[in-house]
């Protein structure tokens, strides 16, 4: 688990830009931005300077490191519990059920901490990109150094509660767990695969 959540650093240091762009040209509803995603990280860093494009890390990084610390930490877990529920001999004979039976309920557990994260980080970003569009008129606030901004998402997650309770951090839980889910799913039945292929001898 604590392996996994450290595996995610990187890994939102490199998407983060890409999700940044992607919520401004959802939200571009005029066209300003002409379907690129350079120009939304052009004006962000016009505005903001290079840390705005991490801006929301802190939602980013708990839901990344939530969903992987919990799927890799509870993975084997669930094929043992498949296993028993199929039969030794059943779950023998097919491996590849088991890996996508019990990939799919990790990754399933996994979204249930993963989708505040990304409310979070979505709203963050959305305040962020909405300052920045309206920036000529009035200029945005600066932001706090990305990585550092826990009270920031923390006074996010507090807004979002107020406007719809607790229950509004769970909001789009059933897709985004049976989107994950998936994504646990084949991650359990490719990374075999691709291990014995590539004739990695470690797990």
């Amino acid at each position: 688990a604590a392996a996994g959540a450290l595996c995610t650093l990187p890994e939102s240091l490199t998407i983060m830009p890409l999700e940044l762009a992607k919520v401004g040209l959802q939200l571009d509803k005029t066209n300003r931005y002409k379907s690129s995603s350079a120009a939304v990280l052009a004006e962000m860093r016009s505005v903001h300077g290079l840390r705005g494009w991490w801006v929301g890390w802190v939602g980013v990084q708990w839901r990344q490191s939530s969903w992987t610390a919990t799927y890799f930490a509870t993975l084997s877990g669930f094929e043992d519990l498949t296993r028993r529920a199929l039969g030794e001999e059943r779950a023998g004979s097919m491996p590849q059920l088991v890996q996508l039976v019990s990939g799919f309920a990790a990754g399933f557990l996994g979204a249930c901490f993963n989708v505040p994260g990304d409310l979070i980080r979505t709203d963050v970003q959305r305040r962020a990109l909405l300052g920045v569009a309206a920036a000529a008129e009035k200029p945005p606030p600066p932001l706090q150094l990305p990585f550092i901004a826990v009270g920031e998402a923390v006074s996010t997650a507090s807004s979002l509660v107020s406007r719809a309770g607790v229950p509004g951090l769970r909001t789009g839980l059933t897709w985004k767990a049976l989107h994950l889910g998936g994504s646990g799913a084949l991650m359990a039945a490719l990374l075999p695969f691709f291990r014995d292929l590539m004739a990695v001898s470690r797990e």
